[in-house]
């Protein structure tokens, strides 16, 4: 009869730990129902204000214009590389869609000493007849762009803060740079 009592006892013991396990998890499981009831609802209010755009979000839309989305996420993932790397070919999905253009032709040179030659002489282009209207620019990516036009901006108001004159140098753009460059004065004695 002890025997049963025990049995007893051990039973009633593990019937009011589970009783109280499942107070403490019902407890949990409410708590965290609110959680996410109030993150959904945050969610909601978040999707109709305009605010910060995610970097999913260029999945989501223009869904016909896949090439264009896939062609500003790289170049978006190269923004943040460093400036080296910045200086990549940008990637071309597909041609134009207008049949009255031209198409433009990307040629990549093995040497930069190539490169900066030709577009030195491209400028000669336009005094030829047959070749006036050709045109040759760089191949810019749009991180090389961004980059240039900070440092566009850079040169700007350093230049407009310096008196060339007075100092002898003004601001330039060499390499990804903006460097000082001296000024050679030319007075004409007449």
């Amino acid at each position: 009869m002890s025997n049963q009592a025990e049995i007893i006892k051990s039973l009633t013991k593990r019937i009011t730990d589970l009783e109280a396990s499942y107070d403490k998890l019902l407890k949990e499981n409410t708590s965290l129902t609110n959680k996410v009831a109030e993150l959904e609802k945050k969610e909601k209010t978040d999707a109709c204000s305009p605010s910060k755009k995610l970097f999913s979000d260029l999945f989501k839309r223009n869904k016909t214009d896949k090439n264009v989305t896939e062609t500003n996420i790289i170049n978006a993932i190269r923004i943040e590389r460093s400036e080296e790397e910045k200086k990549c070919k940008n990637v071309r999905f597909k041609r134009k869609e207008t049949t009255t253009e031209s198409t433009p032709l990307l040629i990549e040179l093995n040497e930069e000493k190539s490169r900066i030659d030709i577009l030195k002489r491209s400028k000669n282009l336009k005094d030829n007849e047959t070749y006036n209207k050709v045109y040759i620019t760089p191949d810019l990516t749009f991180a090389q762009r961004e980059l240039n036009k900070k440092l566009v901006e850079k040169r700007n108001e350093l230049n407009s803060k310096n008196d060339a004159n007075k100092t002898g140098y003004r601001y330039g753009i060499r390499d990804y740079n903006v460097v000082k460059i001296k000024v050679v004065s030319q007075h004409n004695s007449d």
